[in-house]
């Protein structure tokens, strides 16, 4: 299953990069009157609807040949965007109203019902938003220990 959407995702990057969108996209976002944190705001709120959606890996396999060329266009840290992207979209499989895990989660214990599963995930769901938006508006806590590592 893993290598058909890793083999899936090559070609579709491959024709997407063909077609040039991604240069094309951001034409389209230099000309909006956004600032880059608006766009950034905008791709995480696209990234939790995926992450609810899709599986995390297809979820960002499909999405980072559109994505990080717009993160690069506007300055920001790939690495960030990374760590930035893994955040989202598990917050995306845990957030209600699909959570996969939350489904998951149910259907391995069917003796707890479902709403006291998605009540008892408000708090971590609550400390997760709050962790992406002190990484979001302050990206060095996020890159303090790759710049570290890296020498």
């Amino acid at each position: 299953m893993i290598y058909f959407v890793l083999i899936g995702s090559s070609i579709f990057t491959y024709f997407i990069s063909l077609a040039k969108i991604p240069e094309q996209l951001i034409g389209f976002l230099g000309g909006v009157n956004l600032p880059p944190s608006g766009i950034i705001v905008l791709m995480l709120a696209a990234y939790l609807v995926l992450g609810a959606v899709f599986d995390e890996l297809a979820a960002m396999i499909v999405t980072l040949p559109f994505a990080l060329p717009i993160i690069v266009y506007f300055g920001y840290d790939p690495v960030w965007w990374a760590i930035i992207n893994v955040i989202i979209v598990e917050l995306g499989l845990v957030i209600p109203p699909i959570g996969l895990v939350i489904l998951i989660i149910n259907a391995m214990r069917p003796d707890i019902p479902l709403r006291d599963l998605y009540r008892s995930i408000v708090p971590f769901v609550v400390a997760d938003l709050a962790v992406l938006a002190l990484l979001t508006a302050f990206p060095s806590l996020a890159l303090w220990l790759p710049a570290i590592l890296r020498g």
